[in-house]
C-alpha cells in the first residue's frame, strides 16, 4: 500500500471526524459517526448511525445506516509495482450521494433449544450507487447477503456451512457456497475437509 502526499503543490485540506457509542443498560447500544472532508473544490461528508440489541454474547442484532455526499476517500491502485496509479475519479462523485443499510444477526442455537449447540449468523447489506466510505466506493448499487451455520454433531465432529451472494446493478453477480466437516482426531490434532462452489455472472 502507498500513501501519497503532493510535494510541489500547496495543500489546502481539512478533515474532521468523530464517533460516539454508548450502552443504555446491558442490552442496547447506540452509536453515531460523522465525517467531513474539505479538499479544494471537492467536499465530502459521511453520517452514520448504528444500534445493537444484545441478549448475550452469542445472540444479538446489529443495524447500521449511513449517508454520504461525494467521494469520501480517494484510493489508488497500481498494477506495475508503483510506477502508474489508477483509481476512481473524485470529480465523478462530486455531486453524488448515496445511502447504505446493513443488518447482522447472530443466534446461539443453545439459547433457542437446550439440546442444540452451535450458532447461526446472517447478514444483508444494501448500498446505493454513489455511496462512498473509507475503502468503499460504489458507482453502481450493490446488494450483499449471506450467512453461516456451525453445528457440532458430536464431541469430535462439527459441520460448518456458509453462503454469500453479491448482486451489482449492471455489474457482476457473485454466488459462493461452502460446506466443511471438522473431525477431532486427538487432543491436539484435527482433520478438516470441505467443498466450495462459486459462480460469477457478468451483467455488464
Amino acid at each position: 500500500r502507498y500513501e501519497y502526499t503532493p510535494g510541489l503543490e500547496d495543500v489546502d485540506a481539512l478533515a474532521t471526524a468523530g464517533q460516539v457509542h454508548g450502552w443504555i443498560g446491558d442490552y442496547l447500544r447506540l452509536g453515531v459517526t460523522a465525517s467531513e472532508n474539505e479538499d479544494g473544490d471537492l467536499d465530502r461528508s459521511l453520517q452514520g448511525f448504528d444500534v445493537i440489541l444484545r441478549k448475550s454474547a452469542d445472540t444479538w442484532l446489529k443495524l447500521q445506516s449511513a449517508q454520504t455526499d461525494g467521494l469520501e476517500t480517494y484510493t489508488l491502485r497500481s498494477e506495475d509495482g508503483g510506477f502508474e496509479f489508477f483509481g476512481d475519479d473524485p470529480a465523478s462523485f462530486d455531486d453524488d450521494s448515496g445511502t447504505a443499510y446493513r443488518a447482522d444477526v447472530s443466534i446461539g442455537l443453545g439459547e433457542v433449544w437446550s439440546k442444540l449447540d452451535g450458532g447461526l449468523t446472517a447478514y444483508t447489506q444494501d448500498v446505493d450507487g454513489g455511496f462512498s466510505s473509507p475503502g468503499h466506493a460504489t458507482p453502481m448499487s450493490r446488494k450483499h447477503y449471506g450467512g453461516a451455520l456451525t453445528v457440532p454433531v458430536s464431541q469430535r465432529l462439527e459441520l460448518f456451512a456458509k453462503l454469500d451472494q453479491v448482486d451489482q446493478d449492471r455489474g457482476i453477480e457473485t454466488d459462493a457456497a461452502e460446506l466443511d466437516v471438522a473431525f477431532q482426531l486427538f487432543r491436539n490434532w484435527s482433520l478438516r475437509t470441505g467443498v466450495r462452489q462459486g459462480e460469477i455472472t457478468d451483467h455488464v
